[in-house]
């Protein structure tokens, strides 16, 4: 009975552990890449009749979202905006994500989410050039929505309005990328990654670690008892016991 209770603080403290390392494990936490920090002016006024599009060089393994800032209007309306991940050479989307236009940030951005782009087995280059393109469905002149951009900081792009490059300015936009907050000690979504089943579920490789270091742990612990308590001394030839 006295070894049970001693036992149960380790056993909730254990407990306490797992579930704080799963927590961190799911924890979506995305993180930000490199893209255009000039916010200084409106390159335009997103509605049905025009649209915007920038091209980019960016990484696509792992593209999870693109931040953009694009301040709600005064009367948002019912419409939303839609922004298109492509090649910059054109075909098929590899991402879309919608946002109502109520939705968006009133100051800051907006962050368009979707499911993270894989890394093509036959073309895997770290960098590649995309089109970011947004439209809107739904959205009158009286719901319009400020497009951000800046002046050319952005050396790898292009801003289009209506099809027309502006030469001179480059969206405002920051590329997101799929990461746990556990990514920050161990890449458990990068080792995940296009592996199948389970073992492409990143909380599994927390989980491996965490019972690596519960293991470790109890060595340790039994190497540190073997070296507070000697050995007991072994009865030499000339000891002989009696009934």
């Amino acid at each position: 009975m006295q070894r049970a209770i001693t036992r149960l603080p380790i056993i909730l403290a254990l407990l306490i552990g797992l579930g704080l390392v799963l927590w961190l494990a799911t924890l979506d936490t995305p993180r930000v890449g490199d893209g255009q920090t000039d916010r200084s002016w409106v390159a335009g006024y997103l509605d049905d009749q025009h649209r915007f599009g920038q091209f980019v060089n960016l990484s696509p393994k792992g593209l999870a979202g693109i931040r953009l800032w694009l301040p709600r209007p005064v009367a948002p309306g019912t419409g939303e905006l839609i922004v298109h991940v492509r090649a910059a050479d054109g075909g098929p989307d590899r991402a879309t994500a919608r946002i109502p236009v109520a939705a968006l940030a009133q100051h800051g951005p907006t962050d368009f989410r979707f499911a993270a782009l894989q890394a093509d087995p036959l073309h895997d280059e770290p960098i590649a050039p995309l089109l970011l393109e947004i439209e809107s469905q739904g959205v009158d002149r009286a719901s319009a929505v400020s497009v951000i951009a800046g002046h050319n900081r952005y050396s790898n792009g292009l801003l289009l309005r209506d099809g027309q490059a502006l030469p001179r300015a480059d969206l405002a936009f920051e590329p997101l990328y799929a990461a746990r907050w556990l990514d920050r000690l161990l890449p458990i979504t990068q080792i995940a990654q296009r592996r199948p089943g389970i073992f492409g579920w990143p909380p599994l490789y927390a989980l491996l670690a965490y019972a690596l270091l519960l293991a470790l742990g109890w060595l340790l612990g039994r190497f540190a008892l073997l070296g507070r308590y000697p050995a007991l001394p072994t009865p030499d030839a000339s000891t002989t016991w009696h009934k």
